[in-house]
């Protein structure tokens, strides 16, 4: 792979390793923003139906029933999986790190020269951009890949350099 000139690796790169991590962004942060969507609509529709048996009950349409305690607790339930979950916070930063990805793509595209592309390369792999002309921080909090693909494509992009 090294023996091949520096656009062909810049492009192999591209598109077999970024954007591949592009589109895992984009349907990880789908998913979270489907599944955010749907427990709020059951949480709507619990606290709906608590409404409506309470004022049943207390038009004594439903008589001893009393379900009101029933839809609140499974209303409060759906909102505390909703916070363990995390479904929001998820959707943005599955968002973001997709608009990273994008912005790197195309700066790696458009503007990266084969001198500056090892640290271009270890600034995607580490998944947050390194400062204009300073070097890459080698002390990186994640790195940005999709958790089960992280090994591989790490060694695939070592190759690529």
């Amino acid at each position: 792979m090294r023996a091949k000139t520096f656009e062909v690796r810049r492009d192999i790169y591209l598109r077999e390793r970024l954007l591949e991590q592009h589109a895992w962004y984009r349907r990880k942060a789908a998913l979270a923003h489907r599944s955010a969507a749907r427990w709020s609509s059951v949480t709507a529709s619990l606290t709906r139906l608590t409404l409506l048996a309470a004022v049943l009950r207390a038009a004594d349409v439903i008589g001893r029933w009393d379900l009101t305690g029933l839809f609140s607790a499974s209303a409060a339930a759906a909102v505390a999986w909703q916070e363990v979950r995390r479904h929001r916070p998820l959707t943005y930063a599955h968002s973001l790190a997709e608009q990273n990805l994008e912005t790197l793509r195309i700066e790696m595209t458009t503007t990266v020269t084969e001198d500056q592309w090892p640290a271009k390369v270890a600034e995607a792999e580490r998944g947050r951009p390194t400062p204009r002309g300073g070097p890459a921080d080698e002390v990186s909090g994640g790195s940005g890949l999709p958790p089960q693909d992280d090994q591989g494509h790490r060694a695939a992009a070592q190759r690529l350099l």
